[in-house]
């Protein structure tokens, strides 16, 4: 965007940041998926569990919360960011399903002085390359997500893998990432086969990775593409008798679609399950009341987001944007979610990762009791030294 243009969309934020600073209501909008798997009315749900939680009011005004249906398109997300600042004068965007739309509305809105939480994408490039100020990766990250999968199970035995990936940027950032903490850990890339978003039929990528002799078969997908990648391996013999399958993104909502007959054994990556803690459990429960289902890591993202957000804006005394990014850089996420963790100067959330294993139907005790934790993975091996970011903003600090 040319100088000026910026320019101006700087100073008209400014201007509608102040026709609203005497508004009643404090609005927070959560752009996402509605037809999706992935958040959709939860993530109504779990910011309305966080308001509650917060008392309803912050600075002596009503929260009101508003929903949009961004639809996978990118630009559509923009407009409802265009609509909710310029006529709701929402101070924050959160949810942001999917990191192509998380990336658009992050530099749409840090030029119009609004801040952004992205508890539903997880692309480096929201606190690398394309970092902002006023931007913020909440709920799960490309990084962690490769070395939480990727590392643990290579020191664990696992030294060759070969990839399922879905030929998108996301797709191909994921393997990227856990290649590099494969090798980084003594293990090896065998080869990979690559799939479209699109495809019905994947018998000929899943028999080369069943005939790769590679100790394990890494899903470098996510949501739907990664469920279609693990019913086609079932569908095909499941993987080699010695193979571990392993997903890099993978939802609790998507196991519960699957049964844990097609994924019993599988080992991924969540930075939030609902029984991990008395804390988790109770809203847990909350979330389940109204929704029929248990939270996954972006409804438990949303609602920390949402309270740290309210936290850092009752801090400050005020919804100047630049203020409240300041205060969410300097206090600990001290939640369910957060277990007193900090943000990174590039606008990085170091929430807890862990690695879980789907466990088989007969060890399962009741409705949603998927997981085993198998590690707790610590922030400084999940997450890369900091001096390593793209962001431009980690040398200003």
């Amino acid at each position: 965007m040319p100088r000026i243009k910026r320019t101006l969309h700087v100073l008209l934020g400014s201007l509608l940041l102040v026709s609203h600073a005497e508004a009643d209501e404090i609005g927070i909008g959560l752009i996402t998926e509605m037809s999706g798997l992935y958040a959709g009315q939860g993530s109504r749900v779990a910011a309305e569990l966080a308001v509650d939680d917060f008392g309803g009011e912050v600075l002596g005004r009503d929260i009101e919360l508003y929903l949009r249906d961004h639809q996978l398109d990118a630009e559509l997300a923009v407009e409802h960011a265009e609509e909710l600042i310029e006529e709701k004068g929402v101070t924050l965007l959160t949810d942001l399903v999917r990191s192509h739309v998380a990336l658009a509305v992050q530099d749409y809105a840090s030029e119009r002085g609004v801040i952004t939480m992205a508890a539903g994408a997880g692309a480096t490039e929201l606190t690398g390359e394309q970092c902002t100020r006023l931007g913020f990766n909440w709920a799960f990250n490309v990084d962690a997500l490769a070395q939480g999968v990727a590392g643990a199970i290579t020191r664990s035995g696992g030294e060759s893998w070969y990839f399922l990936t879905a030929d998108y940027a996301f797709g191909h950032s994921l393997e990227r990432a856990a290649t590099e903490v494969i090798e980084a850990n003594g293990g090896e890339r065998l080869g990979h086969s690559t799939y479209s978003f699109d495809a019905t039929d994947l018998s000929v990528q899943v028999l080369d990775a069943q005939a790769s002799g590679a100790d394990v078969i890494g899903l470098a997908s996510g949501g739907k593409d990664t469920i279609k990648a693990i019913r086609q391996l079932h569908e095909l013999g499941g993987s080699g008798v010695d193979q571990q399958l392993a997903a890099m993104l993978l939802f609790i909502t998507d196991i519960k679609q699957m049964g844990l007959y097609i994924t019993g054994g599988l080992q991924l990556v969540t930075t939030f399950y609902w029984d991990g803690n008395p804390e988790a459990r109770a809203f847990a429960e909350r979330f389940r009341r109204r929704t029929g289902t248990v939270p996954s890591m972006i409804h438990a993202g949303v609602y920390s987001a949402t309270l740290q957000y309210l936290k850092a804006v009752e801090a400050v005394g005020s919804t100047d944007a630049e203020q409240v990014a300041e205060q969410l850089h300097s206090m600990p996420v001290d939640d369910f979610f957060g277990l007193g963790s900090r943000v990174r100067p590039n606008g990085l959330h170091e929430h807890p990762v862990y690695l879980v294993q789907v466990k088989n139907a007969r060890d399962s005790e009741g409705p949603w009791d998927y997981f085993e934790v198998l590690e707790r993975i610590p922030t400084d091996v999940a997450f890369p030294p900091i001096e390593d970011s793209a962001c431009h903003l980690v040398d200003s600090r």
